[in-house]
This record gives C-alpha cells, sequence and structure tokens, in this order.
C-alpha cells in the first residue's frame, strides 16, 4: 500500500509542474514560491555540496539542474504573467527578472567553461 501513495505523490509532482508550465498558480506563487526560492535553495545545496569536497562532477550537475529549472520557470512566469489581472508592470517586472536570472545562469556556464 506504501507504493501506492508513493504513486500518487509522482502523480502529485507532475500535477504541480504541469500547472506551473499552464501558468496556473498566481504570479506571486510562481515567482517567489517555485521560483526564486527554488534557485535560491539549489543554489545553497550546491554550495553546500562544494564546501564539503563533493567531487566536482556533483555539484556540476546541480547547476546544470538548477539551469533547467530556471529555464521552466522562464515558462512558467511568462504564462502566469500572461494570466494576471493586476498592473500591467508587475508582468513586465517579472518576466525581465526571469530573463535576467536565466542569462545570470548562462553567464555561469560559460565562466566555468571558460
Amino acid at each position: 500500500m506504501a507504493q501506492m501513495g508513493a504513486a500518487g505523490d509522482d502523480d502529485g509532482e507532475r500535477a504541480v509542474l504541469h500547472r506551473l508550465w499552464r501558468g496556473g498558480f498566481p504570479l506571486g506563487t510562481t515567482f517567489w514560491l517555485y521560483g526564486l526560492l527554488g534557485v535560491v535553495l539549489v543554489n545553497l545545496g550546491q554550495n553546500g555540496l562544494e564546501a564539503a569536497g563533493a567531487p566536482p562532477a556533483v555539484p556540476f550537475a546541480v547547476f546544470l539542474a538548477n539551469g533547467f529549472w530556471r529555464l521552466f520557470m522562464l515558462v512558467a512566469v511568462w504564462r502566469s504573467a500572461h494570466l494576471y489581472r493586476g498592473p500591467m508592470h508587475w508582468r513586465t517586472l517579472a518576466r525581465l527578472a526571469w530573463i535576467v536570472i536565466v542569462l545570470d545562469w548562462a553567464v555561469r556556464l560559460l565562466d566555468r567553461a571558460g
């Protein structure tokens, strides 16, 4: 029976990801909770792995996953902003902020490669 619960949890996680992808959460929740807080927590984890002396491939894998998450969240924020009914400047600022967040990751990727 525990296995059924685990499968249900996976379905719940997929439902959240699908809802994010569609822009189905409010803009503030998408931007701050799933987006920015997620990136900050992953960055802290990556820094902790590096400080603990983990093999370089491990924090780099986390770094790559962080990049994919940022790209995913760019789409999620973009779509959520499209559905946002508040002041237009919040839509625009949220989108611009996520473009900068993704570009920050891309610059750091190029820096690691260089």
